[in-house]
């Protein structure tokens, strides 16, 4: 057979005309190797030649032969198409230390709700990328219009082979043709109906992309994907072409996963306690997209003392102090905008100080425990919160001076003004290491 897949005639093969299924086709009459022609095109052959026989004897046994092949293929596309209804974070479970003073970090994954449980027990859905783009509000703050960052990217075609040959070989295993073309969804556990039978599943988690780590920064963008209903069973009742494996696809836009875990470092010194936390870095080709150089985000630390209950039970986390941590000041004569090309991550520091501040209006540590009678040395964890921006303020009342003209514990996005600003991700309890 030559590149414009028309048969060469020589020694092996030779024209004839036979009738197959009530209908007239020229073939080739078969040599060691016969090829035959439907939806797939097979080439079937044995060890011992099989397809040697001449005349129309052999061409009705590879007839017989190729129609038991064909029996066990699928070469009919699944007709479902999905339909999303809904879509939320699943999470880990909640994983507190015995002291209640740190909690564990908790895995986060999307799930995908469809309208249908799968037709076919033996397919599965489908998703795979079709294009990317960083968040804009992250990019570009509150004031930049979304069209601002726009990327001229060409949707791929998916990748499957055109299989305009298929070789089928008697006593073949099946083979997962165009299966790795797109990424399988996890099933939930299906639930218990009545009499203990399993109702059909319609909740699929959808995992991130390969090429993409739980802590990647492109974790803060959106993503384009396109979801299809594929062949998915094993074993020789479900072998499925390539061409036949996916079903019509569903284009969805706007796909955001789960952020990358918020990581909260501490310390503690004379002074006080001071927290860090990596504001989000919204990224394009590796490059980070922060207009003017800073984050938009605002990052605020809350500090929490460990009491124990009444009945002595368990140990509880009372609130002592919040504070906004923003990124350090930068030295005279640097250029934001090429420093942020070096430095990916941007950190903002929060200081809790020991003792009253007169200059910030900062209230202290030890002034907060006294208020409540708890020892000195009672143990602290902190907890880092990153909020979206918003076109409202996220600061404290000042007056002209920059200084806070009273108390500014209680007013804030995170004290008086608690759910009115839109959080982005919060990090784990962390203990705050005890002074020597």
């Amino acid at each position: 057979m030559d590149g414009a897949g028309k048969v060469r005639q020589g020694k092996d093969v030779a024209p004839v005309r036979h009738r197959l299924h009530g209908v007239t086709k020229s073939r080739t009459r078969p040599g060691p190797q016969a090829i035959f022609r439907s939806n797939t095109l097979l080439a079937t052959r044995s060890s011992a030649g099989v397809f040697n026989l001449p005349g129309l004897e052999g061409l009705k046994r590879a007839v017989e032969l190729f129609e038991s092949q064909r029996s066990a293929i699928k070469t009919v596309r699944p007709t479902q198409t999905p339909v999303i209804a809904s879509a939320g974070i699943a999470l880990s479970p909640y994983q507190p230390s015995a002291n209640y003073s740190s909690t564990a970090t908790r895995a986060r994954v999307l799930w995908i709700e469809f309208a249908e449980p799968l037709a076919d027990p033996a397919d599965a859905y489908f998703g795979r990328v079709l294009g990317y783009g960083p968040d804009p509000l992250l990019a570009f703050g509150p004031f930049i219009p979304p069209d601002a960052l726009t990327a001229d990217m060409t949707e791929p075609p998916i990748s499957l082979d055109p299989e305009p040959l298929r070789v089928i070989t008697p006593g073949q295993t099946a083979d997962t043709a165009g299966l790795d073309a797109m990424m399988q969804l996890v099933p939930a556990v299906p639930q218990l109906g009545p009499g203990g039978k399993p109702l059909p599943v319609r909740h699929f988690l959808l995992p991130i992309p390969p090429a993409v780590t739980p802590d990647s920064p492109e974790l803060f963008g959106f993503w384009t994907y396109e979801l299809r209903v594929g062949h998915a069973g094993t074993g020789l009742t479900n072998w499925s072409t390539a061409q036949a494996r996916f079903g019509r696809p569903l284009r969805v836009t706007g796909v955001q996963h789960p952020t990358p875990a918020l990581k909260c470092l501490v310390s503690r010194g004379t002074d006080g306690v001071r927290a860090s936390a990596p504001f989000a870095t919204p990224v394009l080709n590796g490059q980070k997209q922060f207009s003017f150089g800073q984050p938009w985000t605002k990052m605020w630390v809350l500090l929490y003392v460990q009491v124990v209950q009444a009945d002595g039970a368990s140990r509880r986390n009372v609130l002592l102090l919040t504070e906004r941590a923003d990124p350090p000041p930068p030295a005279l004569g640097t250029n934001l905008l090429l420093d942020s090309i070096t430095t990916r991550d941007v950190y903002g520091v929060a200081l809790f100080s020991q003792k009253d501040d007169s200059k910030t209006g900062r209230t202290g540590i030890e002034t907060v425990l006294n208020k409540l009678l708890l020892p000195l040395n009672s143990p602290l964890s902190v907890l880092a919160v990153e909020l979206l921006p918003t076109n409202g303020g996220f600061d404290r009342p000042v007056d002209v001076a920059g200084a806070a003209p009273q108390d500014p514990q209680g007013v804030g996005p995170l004290d008086d003004n608690l759910g009115q600003q839109r959080i982005l991700r919060t990090s784990p309890l962390t203990t705050v290491p005890p002074t020597c």
